[in-house]
């Protein structure tokens, strides 16, 4: 009974807690699925094991095993996930089209003060269509920020993917002759 009332009093702590830098999947529910749980509420660390599904709004992370850090009961420093791989997904808001930011590295932390995810080990990063990958990568959520690295020992070098972004329609200057309209004085380009 005892553990029951405490993985409820986690989860009601984690969800209060701002994480992954969206302001509506902060006010979402925790949801976490795991094999199994250790939760020690003296030292503020749970641990998940086995097939670990974590779930608050657009954010999902999946793992072979999840620990989360509190510096006191009502406030989340870090989680900690690894796997082969760990994976995650982030809606991002504010942008003209949904857009995905996906990752995934054989471990991944989260640094909850700071909203920086850091990805270790065959790290990738997916946004839209552009692609990161690396030994590490550093995802500042909140300023979407990606810097990445490579491994000090490796001769693997990091790489990046940047698509060309298509101009819209209304951002095409007009040339004299096609008709369009001077946006000062209403004049046609072609007009004397």
């Amino acid at each position: 009974m005892n553990r029951s009332i405490s993985v409820c009093a986690l989860m009601l702590l984690l969800s209060s807690t701002p994480l992954w830098a969206l302001v509506s999947d902060r006010e979402q529910p925790i949801q976490i699925e795991a094999d199994s749980i250790e939760f020690d509420e003296t030292k503020g660390i749970s641990i998940y094991r086995g097939n670990v599904s974590f779930v608050q709004g657009s954010v999902k992370l999946l793992a072979d095993a999840i620990s989360t850090f509190n510096s006191d009961r009502a406030t989340l420093e870090k989680v900690v996930a690894t796997g082969q791989p760990v994976s995650f997904s982030q809606r991002v808001e504010g942008e003209a089209q949904e857009e995905t930011v996906r990752g995934e590295a054989r471990k991944i932390e989260y640094f909850a003060a700071d909203e920086k995810l850091v990805l270790h080990g065959d790290a990738q990063l997916w946004r839209s269509r552009d692609s990161f990958s690396g030994n590490r990568i550093e995802y500042q959520t909140v300023k979407n920020v990606v810097s990445a690295r490579k491994a000090t020992d490796s001769k693997e070098r990091v790489s990046v993917t940047i698509q060309p972004r298509k101009k819209p329609l209304n951002a095409e200057p007009s040339k004299p002759g096609d008709g369009a309209l001077n946006e000062e004085n209403g004049a046609s380009a072609d007009a004397p």
